[in-house]
């Protein structure tokens, strides 16, 4: 079984993309084609969804045996891009990112072992518990952070949404 992506005109006249798996059948080849035009449609717009969302968000590639130690960083939205100044150009992978965002080696193996803990008490929803740290934008402030994250086996992701609580942390420690 082979696959390959067209793009073809319709009856209608309308462009619509489509996967063509080919299979070989005794003497003969089959073609099966696949409209893909509407699951393109709808990925757009959850990628639009995404980084149209007030807080910053990364998803990063999940293997449920845990061997990817440095995943791949697939998706980071605008506003994570804004906020703390790095997307999947100058941070690929995982460990690029923790490195800029935790610039002090023993505060970032600290920060990640509690992670690490956390993701293992992940409950039967993929939902893992917050932790909470404290990051370096590439912009120069330091935020107080919660870390929400969810697996998402389906897919082969994880998905990191921050929640910025530097203001709140400084209303409790000056009391106004």
């Amino acid at each position: 079984v082979s696959q390959s992506r067209y793009r073809m005109l319709t009856k209608k006249g309308q462009w619509t993309e489509a996967v063509c798996s080919t299979m070989r059948h005794r003497d003969f080849l089959v073609f099966c084609f696949n409209d893909v035009t509407e699951s393109k449609t709808n990925n757009q717009t959850l990628i639009s969804a995404l980084h149209a969302l007030p807080y910053p968000i990364v998803f990063e590639e999940h293997r449920q045996d845990g061997s990817n130690k440095n995943p791949r960083l697939v998706f980071i939205n605008r506003t994570f891009q804004k906020r703390v100044g790095y997307n999947t150009k100058t941070c690929p992978r995982l460990l690029d990112l923790l490195r800029r965002i935790y610039p002090d080696p023993l505060y970032r193996q600290k920060v990640f072992a509690r992670w690490l803990r956390a993701c293992s008490r992940m409950n039967s929803k993929g939902e893992i518990p917050t932790i909470e740290a404290r990051l370096k934008s590439r912009f120069g402030p330091e935020m107080d952070i919660l870390l929400n994250t969810i697996n998402l086996p389906n897919v082969g992701v994880r998905m990191v949404a921050l929640t910025d609580i530097t203001a709140q942390k400084k209303t409790i420690v000056t009391g106004k």
